[in-house]
């Protein structure tokens, strides 16, 4: 990853939500505005570094975001596998 984009700026924290529009084809396209969602930094000053896209001392990397949502998501698609292997056994059952 270059240097421009694992800057400590705000649209690259882990606790910015980007915000996004929907267009006439009913897709979403990203906007360059967002919020912090941290809930230990007060609302005032997380515009504040939004608005300027300057970080504050609670930044963390994006990429930590991204690695949640894949365990996250890995643990869901394990349920879901258990899931089906029950539903499985027990339409197997009913034969």
């Amino acid at each position: 990853m270059d240097e421009k984009n694992n800057a400590e700026k705000c649209s690259n924290c882990k606790y910015f939500q980007r915000y996004y529009v929907i267009g006439c084809d009913r897709t979403y396209s990203p906007t360059r505005q967002g919020r912090c969602i941290n809930i230990n930094i007060s609302k005032t000053l997380s515009k504040k570094h939004v608005k300027n896209d300057n970080a504050c001392d609670l930044w963390l990397p994006y990429e930590l975001k991204k690695l949640n949502i894949h365990y996250t998501m890995e643990i869901r698609l394990q349920k879901i596998c258990n899931d089906l292997s029950s539903i499985l056994e027990i339409l197997r059952d009913i034969k």
